[in-house]
């Protein structure tokens, strides 16, 4: 039987940045929003509560009509003293369900950032940071699981890591069982992956770690059986049950690299042990399964990415002021002549140049990997997705910092506004963000044909993809229209119970929509074939 390699879906599941020189494109949804998040456990001090109410007046003429979410408040206001600038917008939660999203407190026109944040206050990595130094404790993660996991896997790990730190009890777990030694002041006090370290006495503790969902049980990976069975779409069925199959995988293989007796080279068998017999279960006490669950679903739902300078414009200011102080002392104190010493100055900045062009188009021709890197940013992740706008963000490389922005509409005040996640069908943004999207113009059906061995997919409007070429398998249009109506008959609901049905859970009405968008694509792709039988 056919299984649908869960990679597939997630290849593109990160929101993509584009532009230039490193841009980035987000998307949104009108219709659908992204569940609700749930509440932060912390309690905030009444001071901390009217300093975050303070700064967020302050930046807003007009009062939300929406209650404030206490943690958006608390990150905007940790947001805005980093360096971040930000339009006159709050973090809110809607009634009844409490779902979390930003609204505009004036009129925001089209084109207008958003958001611009500091690159130092995200957590990023990049598609060759495998061949780079992990960041990270080695006794939290070993050199060796670094290299060879994936970007998705390694922005989780920083995650994990932020996210130990800023809470106490974790801390003191973490100090004490895992990295078994204190903090150090680099790591205490910064964000893993920074530049700079933060300002004030406001790191991310209590502001974006708090502000972040405590678990995703939107996601099919956390139904039971008759939950996924509800779906009624075998395809997605099988990604999710693919998915648990990758991600156990992994967390075996981090616990037996990281805290096993061979962590340098240790890979989990069939009997979960290390090839140094170490017990993968030995070790679940320190990561546990949730923990790492929950910071791979944290980054492949925050996460977006964009193509990558080789060097940071920071960096190259810097090296260029180190050559010419050096050009310049080596001929003040007579150890070059000044024709020498500005050839040398030149030649290292050419030298640079050479690397800047070339490193890139050397790791794609020999490693096959193009260069691109992977962000999560603080308060550009609390939006909402609609496919309804067109937003974008762009990489300042001057300034070192990303910018939020919808291109293709304004937002009215008090009006939620949206950015898009990128062109996502209903399986990945419920496989990946917990929610559907109704009318998605980017929905597909997807459909395996067990007996031959092939993919049949139909496009949002029942459009069959690569039409002729499938006709050409089945032999005609008529055959086609059986498969595809035995495939509707099948089901074990019909569209007209699906629309009266009334769910009792958020999984029930999730399915219940999620199986209603696709019956729709099914019912339209006959409708189709049987006007082109008639003609």
């Amino acid at each position: 039987m056919f299984v649908p390699n869960v990679s597939c879906l997630m290849q593109r599941r990160e929101r993509r940045l584009g532009g230039r020189p490193a841009p980035a494109r987000l998307a949104m949804c009108a219709g659908q929003p992204r569940p609700a998040d749930a509440a932060p456990t912390a309690d905030l001090s009444a001071a901390a509560r009217a300093a975050s109410t303070d700064a967020s007046a302050a930046a807003s003429p007009t009062a939300s009509p929406y209650p404030i979410a206490e943690e958006g408040a608390r990150l905007l206001a940790w947001a805005r003293q980093q360096g971040a600038e930000t339009a006159a917008l709050a973090i809110v939660r809607f009634p009844p369900s409490q779902l979390r999203g930003v609204v505009a407190l004036e009129a925001l026109p089209a084109g207008r950032p958003l958001v611009r944040l500091p690159a130092r206050m995200a957590l990023h990595t990049r598609s060759d940071s495998g061949h780079r130094a992990c960041p990270l404790p080695s006794r939290f993660c070993s050199p060796a699981f670094w290299s060879t996991c994936p970007w998705w896997v390694r922005l989780a790990l920083m995650v994990l890591f932020e996210r130990f730190k800023e809470d106490a009890q974790k801390r003191k777990f973490l100090e004490a069982h895992i990295l078994q030694r204190p903090l150090r002041i680099w790591e205490r006090d910064r964000l893993t992956g920074a530049s700079q370290p933060s300002q004030g006495d406001a790191p991310m503790r209590a502001t974006w770690s708090h502000a972040l969902p405590d678990a995703f049980d939107a996601t099919p990976l956390h139904w039971n059986d008759d939950e996924r069975a509800a779906l009624q779409y075998a395809f997605l069925e099988q990604a999710v049950a693919e998915q648990q199959k990758q991600w156990d995988a992994l967390y075996r293989r981090y616990l037996l690299s990281t805290f096993g007796s061979s962590s340098s080279s240790s890979s989990s068998s069939d009997h979960g042990r290390s090839s140094g017999g170490a017990d993968w279960r030995a070790f679940t006490d320190r990561i546990t399964r949730d923990e790492f669950y929950w910071a791979l679903e944290c980054a492949r739902s925050r996460a977006f990415s964009g193509p990558c300078e080789s060097t940071p414009f920071r960096d190259r200011v810097r090296l260029a002021a180190f050559s010419a102080a050096l050009a310049l002392s080596s001929w003040s104190f007579g150890w070059l002549q000044s024709d020498v010493a500005l050839q040398a100055f030149l030649v290292l900045m050419l030298a640079q140049s050479a690397y800047d062009f070339l490193y890139p188009r050397i790791l794609k021709h020999t490693q096959g990997i193009e260069l691109r890197k992977y962000v999560i940013a603080p308060v550009i992740d609390m939006f909402n997705h609609t496919s309804a706008v067109q937003s974008d963000v762009r990489y300042e490389f001057f300034y070192d910092a990303f910018v939020l922005a919808v291109t293709n509409r304004g937002f009215a005040p008090g009006e939620q506004m949206f950015i898009s996640y990128g062109p996502r069908s209903n399986d990945e943004l419920l496989l990946t963000y917990g929610f559907v999207e109704e009318h998605n113009p980017h929905d597909k059906y997807t459909m395996v044909d067990a007996d031959r061995g092939t993919l049949v997919v139909l496009e949002h409007d029942g459009t069959v993809r690569d039409r002729q070429r499938v006709i050409e398998q089945y032999g005609s249009v008529k055959a086609l229209r059986r498969l595809l109506q035995s495939e509707l008959d099948a089901k074990p609901t019909t569209v007209e119970q699906d629309e009266a049905h009334v769910a009792h859970s958020e999984r029930e009405e999730l399915a219940r929509r999620f199986r209603l968008c696709k019956k729709r694509i099914l019912r339209q792709a006959l409708a189709r074939l049987a006007d082109d039988e008639m003609h």
